[in-house]
């Protein structure tokens, strides 16, 4: 069936939201996000308390303790909110939702030192807030007890037709308030985690060589360097081997360059395939390849250089159908040999190999 772009445009978001919602259902809440915002939210009252402040005293009552005890509430919510926002660790939900529960009593202590309004108001923040950060189940617990808590301040002091019709308008604000806040954590979720992912994509790329799908020099070289660090703190030995392919340039010559290409993806084909655990293949640059050996001694790394080389000459066919042949170089990387010091050796053994392989296909030659 043909569907336009528009179309399949709305098809992808219906079935992103559908994943969205099934993960929200599941019980994941973005924490990350939901401490900044947190931390956000309680800036952003105390900047309202302190304006609360100046507009409606403390009560002459409390004397000079008010005004004293309101700025170190004021003072300290506001200190420990700036920290929500820069803290590298984010909250757990239980400790979200005690983050709403000293919010609220922070405004409710507020709340009475002024006489009760504006401020009492700010409470909303914080019940959207702990609604919004939990899981559905969760969520409704929190509006349901907020619902409870305001009957009971209600009828506290006896009915009041008055007070009930502000809470039968309060309550759809509070809900439809905390559903929007709590797809919009879903939708930061969401955008965080598909950033993440093609962050991910592309610095894959960005170590991966587009022709055989091998690991880039980039790659090597970042490699090289974590085993040069294991190696020095004595954690085991690495081995590494270059090959390069016999002739290869004039298969370039003769045959295109499509030929050649062919040639170095199947030859990238059986290194990858016959690699064990651990080891790693890379494509150095032209028709070089590295491995990387982990935990390979000299005689281990000869072992698997001579299975990949019988591999590549039984599958890897020139285009005139003629085996391909090989020259190997294999170096050792130590607490004394350092990383480049092996490759420069390796490469060098290489080259030694390539001229017995005049002579001798597929030679190979190593460094002890």
């Amino acid at each position: 069936m043909y569907m336009e772009d528009t179309d399949v445009a709305k098809v992808d978001r219906r079935q992103g939201w559908r994943r969205l919602m099934h993960a929200r259902a599941m019980g994941e809440v973005d924490h990350a996000n939901a401490t900044t915002i947190g931390g956000t939210v309680g800036l952003v009252i105390a900047a309202s308390q302190i304006v609360a402040l100046a507009l409606h005293p403390p009560v002459d009552g409390v004397g000079p303790f008010g005004w004293v005890l309101a700025g170190l509430v004021v003072g300290i919510a506001a200190v420990v909110s700036w920290g929500l926002i820069d803290r590298a660790r984010a909250l757990t939900s239980n400790q979200l939702l005690g983050l709403a529960g000293v919010g609220i009593v922070q405004v409710t202590v507020l709340a009475a030192l002024t006489g009760g309004q504006p401020e009492r108001e700010l409470m909303l923040f914080w019940i959207v807030f702990a609604a919004a950060a939990q899981v559905p189940v969760r969520a409704a617990a929190v509006l349901a007890g907020a619902l409870l808590l305001s009957l009971a301040l209600v009828y506290g002091g006896g009915p009041d037709s008055r007070a009930l019709t502000q809470l039968a308008f309060d309550v759809p604000l509070w809900t439809g308030l905390a559903l929007l806040a709590h797809m919009l954590f879903g939708r930061l979720r969401q955008q965080r985690l598909e950033l993440r992912e093609e962050r991910a994509g592309l610095a894959e790329l960005a170590r991966s060589d587009e022709l055989t799908g091998l690991g880039n020099r980039r790659a090597l070289e970042e490699a090289l360097q974590r085993e040069e660090g294991r190696v020095s703190r004595g954690s085991g030995v690495c081995s590494i081997a270059i090959v390069d392919l016999d002739g290869f340039k004039e298969v370039n010559d003769r045959f295109g360059h499509l030929a050649g290409d062919e040639l170095l993806r199947a030859v990238a084909d059986v290194l990858r395939a016959g690699l064990r655990r651990l080891a790693q293949g890379f494509r150095w640059g032209g028709d070089e390849f590295a491995l990387l050996m982990p935990d390979s001694d000299h005689d281990a790394a000869e072992q698997a250089v001579a299975r990949l080389r019988r591999a590549i000459c039984d599958t890897c066919l020139g285009p005139t159908g003629e085996p391909v042949a090989t020259g190997w170089g294999i170096a050792q990387v130590t607490q004394e040999v350092s990383a480049r010091e092996a490759m420069a050796r390796a490469d060098g053994l290489l080259i030694a190999a390539k001229q017995r392989g005049r002579e001798t296909p597929g030679g190979v030659l190593h460094s002890s």
